[in-house]
């Protein structure tokens, strides 16, 4: 093998990649974007810049009454 055959096979190679990871981007958004929606008891995710667990206490928001405990 010369030189120029394996600057050539490196570049096709690399062009390659490249494609794989525009393809592997695109299926990604795609299935999040088109993913089947679940319905039932399925807490919507919610996302936050602080974390306020440290605030809480275990059991804090539960409701307790008529010896039930329920976990919201």
């Amino acid at each position: 093998m010369s030189h120029i055959s394996d600057e050539k096979a490196a570049r096709e190679k690399k062009e390659l990649a490249r494609k794989l990871q525009l393809v592997e981007k695109e299926a990604r958004r795609k299935a999040i974007t088109e993913r089947k929606k679940i319905k039932g008891l399925q807490v919507e995710p919610t996302a936050a810049f602080y974390d306020d667990a440290e605030k809480r206490e275990p059991g804090d928001r539960n409701i307790k009454g008529f010896g039930f405990d329920i976990h919201p």
